[in-house]
């Protein structure tokens, strides 16, 4: 699960580089496009991923891996759980912001890895073992 939070968090990153020094920037946009189609087969192929969900700030859908019925409705909401997240932690201090965000049910985990113009959800399914 580490492994998978690595790659998610840094992986994001790659939608926009923000620091040249550690960030590849693509030579052209389709250079962006094959990061991010690469970074999402690394994500599915980790264990018990379930779907990979990248948005722009505004809520609409770049890529999925889900079902269009799922990808629809997991974008509103994450999109709605974001947002609501980034106010409570900007109103607990202004000087923060959210930067990862986990969420944890019964059956499934969500990662989401919010950035100022992207959003990357990872669901993965929980083993029932643990």
């Amino acid at each position: 699960m580490f492994t998978l939070f690595c790659v998610l968090h840094i992986h994001i990153f790659n939608l926009r580089p923000q620091n040249p020094f550690l960030a590849r920037k693509p030579k052209t946009m389709s250079d962006g496009a094959v990061n991010v189609d690469e970074t999402i087969k690394r994500l599915q192929a980790q264990k018990d991923v379930v779907g990979v969900l990248i948005m722009d700030s505004k809520g609409r859908v770049i890529r999925s891996t889900l079902d269009e019925a799922m990808t629809t409705q997991t974008a509103t909401l994450m999109h709605q759980l974001c947002d609501k997240s980034m106010s409570v932690v900007k109103e607990m201090d202004p000087t923060n912001d959210l930067t990862f965000l986990r969420l944890r049910t019964k059956k499934h985990e969500i990662m989401v890895a919010p950035d100022r113009d992207f959003l990357m959800a990872v669901m993965t399914q929980l083993n029932p073992s643990k």
